[in-house]
């Protein structure tokens, strides 16, 4: 999560030749990647355990971590909103 988060964050810096509009979609795109292969490993966590009858959430690792989860889930749906959606100011 971590590794493909900070290459989104830096396309900015490492595409200055393109478009700003352009550099954002880029951003979006490797943010959403990201989203969506740490939702993945969440349902494999879960369904892993579910096969092995484990308790779900039982540490505060994991609670933590599905917390991060859904404030970056968050953070992603609100800057769509805010940046990317057609009807949205450009900035």
């Amino acid at each position: 999560m971590s590794l493909i988060n900070q290459t989104g964050i830096l396309i900015y810096r490492a595409t200055r030749t393109v478009r700003y509009q352009n550099q954002k979609v880029i951003h979006f795109a490797i943010q959403t990647t990201m989203i969506t292969v740490s939702w993945l490993g969440f349902f494999a966590a879960y369904a892993s355990h579910v096969m092995q009858d484990i308790p779900h959430l039982y540490s505060l690792h994991s609670w933590l971590g599905l917390s991060a989860l859904l404030g970056v889930t968050i953070s992603l749906v609100t800057s769509f909103l805010t940046f990317l959606y057609p009807k949205a100011n450009p900035i």
